[in-house]
């Protein structure tokens, strides 16, 4: 019949009553202010972590072959050259290496005092660098929040 079939446009009305029947969405409680936020986008899942946009200036950093320490993913304490093993700070290319050779996710540079200094592995995943940590704070500082800090053999 003319007028119908898939290329025929719907009237609004009519589309948004035919999608609602076909998309149930939650019940809100009456007068509540929920309901008229409930929208296909405000359903949709939220990723649990964002996905970064990687700068130029570090998607071009490539360390040279060779040139790489040796990586330790330390469980409490810190990078300390006085350990049995001597363990420095990463570098923020050096721990940008780390991310990549690992195939985790790079998730930037933060300057949090209150937390370990250098390279952070978070949830087994993302790694992060932090500028201005402090040393004192250890790796029990973002231990807490599932970290692990990581180091260099010196």
């Amino acid at each position: 019949a003319a007028g119908s079939g898939p290329g025929r446009r719907l009237p609004m009305a009519e589309f948004e009553s035919r999608w609602r029947a076909e998309v149930p969405l939650p019940a809100a409680e009456e007068g509540s202010a929920a309901a008229p936020a409930l929208t296909p986008v405000a359903l949709a899942a939220v990723p649990s972590w964002p996905s970064p946009a990687v700068a130029p200036e570090v998607a071009a950093v490539t360390p040279a072959a060779g040139s790489l320490p040796r990586y330790k993913v330390v469980a409490g304490g810190g990078c300390d050259t006085r350990a049995s093993l001597p363990l420095r700070l990463l570098s923020r290319d050096e721990c940008l290496a780390y991310a990549q050779t690992m195939r985790l996710t790079h998730i930037g540079s933060t300057t949090d005092e209150a937390e370990f200094p250098g390279c952070v592995v978070w949830q087994e995943k993302h790694v992060e660098f932090n500028e201005r940590g402090s040393a004192a704070a250890g790796c029990e500082s973002v231990e807490r929040n599932h970290g692990r800090c990581v180091c260099a053999e010196v």
